[in-house]
């Protein structure tokens, strides 16, 4: 225990007091804007340097979950090495977006509007200030002239023929394990948007339908593919965010769409937002749930059982796996039900 002690504190993981009361700024600056020669901010290299982060890559490289909580955590006691205007910006945001800017608007504004201005007040700020702070950076150009024209708008399409198919395959571990692997991610994927879609039904009676929800899924997943974007999923941490700015109906898929399109060649205005503003407006919209999940901790019996090693595999794993060992002890437990 000894060794293992020492061990830690070599790490650099614990906290280390400040010298002098004058120079906190500095250091925190310094710390947050220095790159380390891997690429990564002194903060992030200094969490993954920690023994405990070490100890959980090389005993247990499955467990990415718990290794980021292990980061997390390391973080958190290195208060010196936290970059301000970081800081700053998800504090103030949290602030704004969880009641002193809404509370304050005109009943008549629009559920969002909140977000919207706190959104652009963040954006100006970063853009007039020299804060050093992760910024969103400029939105890459969409490559290639040929492909479909929508409002003006050149989106190009990739013709499955000339996608590297045997390269994709022999990175997923042959042909087999493509199949396996693409057949999980659409298993995990519907239990995701079930998760997300019965939430919203027993707390806000939004009513869903299971075949409509696979086909659009399945339809989205099949342009992605044509357009050369990544498989298409549910996401309760978008879906919260879509409810706490009032966009509920089956509207909301289709302008989002449209202007992802359209706004595209705008997107540059973005550039400066900072990227602790977008977290903590995922953050604002998720943590109620997170910090009090009312409907898991009603569970009793093997729900309760199913329920809790879900959440902890989802949490120290990663949530495909944590899916996946929820519906095998449902199924386990509804046998045993049964007999």
């Amino acid at each position: 225990m000894g060794q293992f002690w020492e061990a830690w504190k070599k790490s650099g993981c614990l906290p280390q007091p400040p010298r002098c009361a004058t120079c906190v700024w500095e250091y925190s600056q310094s710390r947050a804007l220095v790159t380390t020669p891997t690429g990564k901010g002194a903060l992030k290299e200094l969490a993954a340097s920690a023994f405990p982060v070490k100890l959980l890559s090389q005993h247990a490289p499955w467990a990415a979950g718990a290794k980021s909580l292990a980061q997390i955590a390391c973080m958190a006691a290195n208060p010196l090495a936290w970059s301000l205007p970081t800081l700053g910006f998800s504090v103030g945001t949290v602030a704004l977006v969880t009641g002193a800017v809404g509370n304050r608007l005109p009943k008549a504004m629009p559920a969002g509007t909140d977000v919207v201005i706190v959104l652009v007040l963040m954006t100006a700020i970063s853009a007039y200030t020299d804060h050093g702070s992760g910024v969103v950076g400029e939105i890459p150009a969409m490559g290639g002239a040929d492909g479909l024209t929508l409002m003006g708008v050149t989106i190009p399409l990739t013709d499955p023929r000339t996608m590297p198919w045997a390269e994709l395959a022999t990175a997923l571990g042959g042909w087999p394990m493509l199949v396996v692997k693409s057949a999980l991610f659409s298993v995990v994927n519907f239990l995701a948007i079930i998760s997300v879609c019965g939430a919203f039904e027993s707390e806000a009676g939004l009513a869903w339908s299971p075949p409509r929800e696979l086909f659009a899924q399945g339809v989205a997943c099949v342009a992605g593919g044509i357009g050369g974007a990544a498989p298409v999923g549910g996401s309760l941490s978008r879906s919260l965010l879509a409810r706490k700015v009032g966009a509920t109906s089956s509207l909301t898929a289709i302008f989002n769409g449209v202007m992802f399109i359209t706004m595209l060649p705008f997107a540059g205005v973005l550039a400066p937002t900072p990227k602790s503003t977008l977290a903590a407006i995922v953050i604002a919209a998720v943590y109620k749930g997170v910090l009090d999940p009312k409907e898991l901790m009603a569970f009793k019996g093997q729900a309760a059982v199913c329920g809790w090693a879900t959440a902890a595999a989802c949490t120290l794993i990663d949530p495909s796996t944590g899916f996946g060992i929820g519906l095998a002890i449902s199924l386990v437990a509804e046998t045993r039900r049964r007999e």
